[in-house]
């Protein structure tokens, strides 16, 4: 039997693309990771993406380092330098320039390029070379931090502390907190870790507005339907024999007022 091969491609291009689309969002919201001495810390929300007014759980995942975790880490740390120190150089080189000299500015620019190319080359060989052997250097997660740890969320200029609670998992902690506004949060930790201190700052993914659910989404969510927030351009009117909402244009606004299926709150 003869296939249509006309027929095929137009069902396996929209495949694809979905297929496509469905990997970049699986990525789109992964937890935020640090490592600190012999620890890897990450941090996230429960429910991605966050949305303002909505109840979740920032959540705070506590494990064994491994050794690539720590050589990633150590390689973005020296391009977090290098590439502060090329600045600098930059800088100094310019000064140089305007004094008339040029010799050491293209010395130190030389200098600099072979350095990073061998950094890149073995941060690269070592992270191949313990991939194979990192399922064996995990220990899993670490338990007993819900009081070493603390947790302060930052956003839109408050900041609320969050009581942690340790999960059924060992290493996996949750706070409760609901975002007021929309923005991009930041979260502080402080503590210890056994005896490692840890004091510093993670960004976990940013709270979207409320209006980017629809009027139904929001009522289900727990938001009472006079206080749903509709799009720009949109006004909110009351659904008359219904204890829900509906978020329309003006004139299709007083086009089913006229018909008697919506009103002003």
């Amino acid at each position: 039997m003869r296939t249509n091969s006309k027929h095929i491609t137009a069902w396996t291009i929209p495949l694809l693309a979905f297929v496509i689309m469905s990997m970049g969002f699986g990525n789109a919201y992964a937890h935020k990771a640090e490592v600190i001495g012999d620890y890897k810390i990450e941090i996230g929300w429960d429910e991605e993406p966050p949305i303002q007014g909505i109840g979740n759980l920032i959540e705070l995942v506590v494990t064994h380092a491994t050794e690539s975790d720590k050589q990633k880490a150590a390689a973005e740390d020296s391009d977090k330098n290098m590439t502060h120190g090329d600045h600098n150089a930059m800088i100094s080189e310019d000064d140089e320039d305007s004094q008339g000299s040029t010799d050491n500015s293209e010395t130190t620019h030389d200098e600099r390029k072979p350095m990073s190319e061998h950094n890149g080359t073995e941060a690269s060989h070592m992270e191949d070379e313990h991939d194979a052997t990192e399922e064996h250097d995990h220990d899993g997660g670490i338990s007993g931090l819900a009081n070493t740890i603390q947790i302060a969320v930052t956003l839109d200029e408050k900041t609320s502390t969050l009581i942690l609670s340790e999960t059924a998992i060992d290493g996996i902690y949750q706070g409760k907190f609901t975002p007021s506004s929309p923005g991009y949060p930041v979260v502080h930790l402080s503590g210890m870790i056994h005896d490692t201190k840890v004091d510093l700052d993670m960004h976990p993914e940013e709270v979207e507005s409320l209006n980017t659910l629809s009027p139904l989404k929001q009522i289900e969510h727990g938001v009472e339907p006079s206080n749903v927030q509709c799009k720009t351009g949109l006004e909110l009117f009351m659904r008359v024999h219904e204890d829900s909402a509906i978020c329309a244009s003006s004139d299709l606004g007083e086009r089913l007022m006229a018909l008697g299926v919506v009103d002003y709150f």
